[in-house]
Parts: structure tokens; C-alpha cells; sequence
């Protein structure tokens, strides 16, 4: 069977045998709004649990709005604009509003990139600052949580009258989900918030999964932590598959969050009737920029309360990777040992952090029980082969990778858009809706399989 995958701005073919094909696993896409700007204006005019944003502020007050950067694909664009007029219309001054940029630890944006996001328009008349975690001195000291996670908060973002956050709501393989507070933990925070809120023994929380929130050390920091700056309005969308608006949760930081989360549940949670022995996991961009930002594509196979892909499995991983490895902290934490349980012997020292070992320590784990084969244009054999990972020049090849290691009659799980994909087991105690915050997230049992063998 021909099934086309989502590679860089394109698609590539993966050919699978009838006999080897055990699933297509896809999110159950939910219809985008035929008017985008009409539904975010409608869900900051009757915000979940909260005020306004026209009567949270008013003249003289100082305002932060915190957007994603570009490794994300929030439509920020669209949303800034009816924040805006909300501002405008209690009054507030456009030299009283800063946007910040939440780049967490990775690099600024550049100004093209500012101009995509947010337009020319607005970034001539709004300070637009980006977010510098290393910068000591552009933050503001907040306490600790009760997990004793130091809270350094960029300053202003702590010394604003009122904090809107926005972003987009989808699986994310540590807190749960994306949105709500992380524009704050990570993305505004200092390099110590961060690296303490990331730790070793957070990330290998069993509970510090995708769709995970009730019990996830990671999502309760990051929520604590945002507590701690200030009055906080979110202004989050949902996104199918085709990066189309569907639904927008304005308001409670928490309160509106999880009602996205239900949202996002309906499409992404899809139950497999067995592990595969290999899974096909593509990225769609921009979580395909680098290495890095694709670790969110093996992280849909194994990084959940059961993993789909079975012990000594293969993963084969789809990404252009046209920024490379993507972080020089993450290739030379991966190229410190010769094994992965080497590596994880060395993070899991006491005051041994490094900055993006988080990524390190998740493609360790799976590295561990699994082997990973990278299909990708953008990395050389020779420099994944240094990181104990297997590098394939076609969807193909890789297959063959799999199949002489696995054995001919291997049974195959496809995610062409793994990124957006919560995947269960039909047999695990771990049913869908037990894996977020709220009981009954699923209207309906999740049947986006396009074919069962």
C-alpha cells in the first residue's frame, strides 16, 4: 500500500505491504471555523470564568502579551489583533502593551520571522521583545513552588498590570498539553526555573506523559509558577491536523486550558488494538525544523502511559530537519556515551543538569527499549550514528532497517501526523478519558483507524 506522509512543506511516499500494515492511526479532524477572526472575537467577548479583557484593564496600565515563537504554529497573527482592540477599547495605550516573544531556552526569532507571526503593522507601532532565559538580570525573583522549583520570571512579564497568554492548545510529550501556563513555564521563564521545572526525575514521572494532567509534576509546576506572577488571561486556539482553527478558549488560565483540552482530546486520542512492532511516526512542520523539536514525533509512539511500539520495536521517524540537530546542549549530551544507559547514568547524577537534556533523556529511554531510524535530509548518517540512532535516505529504506531487525512479518503502525496523536491501546487500563483532568473527554470512542488487520 502507497501512503503519503507529511514531510518538510511536502509529502513522501511510504510503501507498505497488505500483510504488514496493521494501522493508519490519524487525529479525527474537527471542521475548522469558516470565520477565524469573528470566532476568536466571540470567545474574548464571553471569556470562560472570567472578566474581559476590556474591564481587567484600562489607561496606564502596563500589559504584556506573551506569543509563541516560531517553532510553534500558533496562528498569532490572528489572535493579536482582537486582543488588541479589547486593549484598545479600555483605553490602553499602545506604548503601555509589550509582546513577548516565550522563547523558553531556544533561540530568538528572527525579524522575518517576527514579521510572519505577527505583521509588519503591528510590530511598527507595539514593542515586541524577545525573551533572553539566560539574562539574569532582566528577571524578577518570585519564590519557589512546593516543589521547590525556583520561579524567575521575566520582568516584564512580572511587572505588567495584567498578563495575556497566548497559544495554541495540542499534545505535548511532558506537561500533557501545550498552552494555558506554559507561556510563562517555560516560555518566559529564567534558565533556572526551567531547568529545575525539566529535571531528571520530573521527566521520568510516569505521569509526565502526553494527555496526561491529573498527577503530572511538570503540568502542576508550570500552573503554580504562573500563579505566582500575576492576574493571567488566556487566549488559546485548537487546531486540526490542517493547522485550521477549531475551537478558541479565552479567559481562566486553568479553567479555559482544560476546557481546550477536551477539545483536543476528541481528535488526538485514537486506541491501537495491539503494539505495532514498528511505528511510522511523520512530522509535520514546523515540529520537523530540527532533531530536537522532533522528538515530539517519537514521543507519540512511547511517551505515554502505555507505550504503542513493542520492547525492541523499531520507530522510524519522518523529518526534514533543515535546522539540523537544532541544539548544540542536545547533540553533545547525546554523543557522551557509547550507549543510552551510559548517557542516563550520567544526566541522573545530582547536579549534573545541562540545558536540553530533557530531549537527551527521552531519546535515551526509548533508545533503551527501541531502535529509532531517522529518515531526513538534513543530518548525516555519520553525526546520528554518533548519537547511537540509525539514519535512513528514504521511508523505504527504513523499512528494511526494521524489517531485517523485527522479522518479515512485523506488524506496522503509521501516524502521519504523530505530533497530533494521543494513541492508547484498546486493552489498557489506561483508558482514554482517565488521561486528562476532566472525567467523559471523549463523546464518542475513538475510531480514527483507517484499517484494523
Amino acid at each position: 500500500m502507497r501512503i503519503s506522509l507529511p514531510y518538510a512543506r511536502r509529502s513522501i511516499v511510504a510503501n507498505v505491504r497488505d500483510r504488514n500494515l496493521m494501522a493508519i492511526v490519524k487525529p479525527r479532524d474537527l471542521r475548522g471555523f469558516e470565520n477565524q477572526q469573528s470566532a476568536i472575537r466571540a470567545a474574548l467577548k464571553d471569556p470562560i470564568e472570567s472578566d474581559r479583557i476590556s474591564k481587567m484593564t484600562g489607561t496606564g496600565e502596563k500589559v504584556a502579551i506573551i506569543i509563541d515563537d516560531t517553532t510553534r504554529p500558533t496562528p498569532t497573527r490572528k489572535i493579536l489583533q482582537p486582543i488588541l482592540n479589547e486593549l484598545h477599547e479600555a483605553g490602553t495605550r499602545d506604548r503601555d502593551i509589550t509582546i513577548v516573544v516565550a522563547n523558553g531556552l531556544h533561540r530568538k526569532s528572527r525579524r522575518k520571522e517576527k514579521e510572519r507571526m505577527i505583521g509588519k503593522d503591528i510590530l511598527s507601532t507595539i514593542e515586541v521583545r524577545d525573551h533572553d532565559a539566560r539574562r539574569t538580570q532582566a528577571m524578577v525573583e518570585l519564590g519557589a513552588t512546593s516543589r521547590g522549583t525556583p520561579v524567575w520570571i521575566n520582568k516584564n512579564v512580572v511587572e505588567a498590570d495584567l498578563r495575556v497568554l497566548t497559544g495554541h492548545i495540542g499534545p505535548h510529550s511532558m506537561a500533557g498539553y501545550t498552552g494555558g501556563g506554559k507561556a510563562i513555564l517555560p516560555g518566559t521563564s529564567g534558565i533556572g526555573t526551567i531547568t529545575a521545572d525539566h529535571g531528571f526525575q520530573a521527566t521520568a514521572d510516569p505521569k509526565s506523559v502526553l494527555g496526561q494532567i491529573r498527577g503530572n509534576p511538570i503540568r502542576e509546576d508550570i500552573e503554580e509558577a504562573a500563579k505566582m506572577v500575576g492576574p493571567c488571561f488566556i487566549a488559546n486556539v485548537v487546531m486540526n491536523s490542517k493547522d485550521e482553527i477549531v475551537e478558541v478558549v479565552a479567559g481562566d488560565m486553568i479553567k479555559a486550558h482544560r476546557v481546550g483540552t477536551r477539545v483536543v482530546d476528541r481528535m488526538a486520542k485514537v486506541a491501537l488494538p495491539r503494539k505495532a512492532d514498528v511505528v511510522i511516526a511523520a512530522c509535520n512542520y514546523p515540529k520537523d525544523i530540527s532533531l530536537y523539536q522532533a522528538t515530539c514525533g517519537i514521543a507519540a509512539a512511547f511517551r505515554l502511559p502505555v507505550p504503542i511500539v513493542r520492547e525492541d520495536g523499531v520507530i522510524i521517524l519522518l523529518a526534514e530537519c533543515r535546522e539540523g540537530v537544532g541544539s548544540v546542549f542536545f547533540h553533545r549530551i547525546m554523543k557522551m556515551g557509547s550507549t543510552p544507559e551510559d548517557i542516563l547514568e550520567r544526566i541522573s547524577q545530582p547536579n549534573s543538569w545541562m540545558q536540553d537534556q530533557w530531549a537527551a533523556q527521552i531519546w535515551c529511554t526509548i533508545l533503551k527499549r527501541t531502535e529509532i531510524v531517522v529518515v531526513t535530509d538534513g543530518i548525516t548518517k555519520k553525526t546520528l550514528t554518533e548519537m547511537n540512532i540509525s539514519h535512513a535516505t528514504s521511508v523505504d529504506e527504513a523499512i528494511g532497517i526494521a524489517l531485517k531487525k523485527v522479522g518479515k512479518n512485523a506488524e506496522i503502525a503509521v501516524l502521519p501526523e504523530a505530533p497530533c496523536v494521543i494513541a492508547t491501546l484498546q486493552n489498557s487500563s489506561s483508558r482514554p478519558q482517565d488521561l486528562g483532568d476532566t472525567q467523559g473527554a471523549l463523546d464518542s470512542p475513538p475510531t480514527a483507524i483507517d484499517k484494523y488487520v
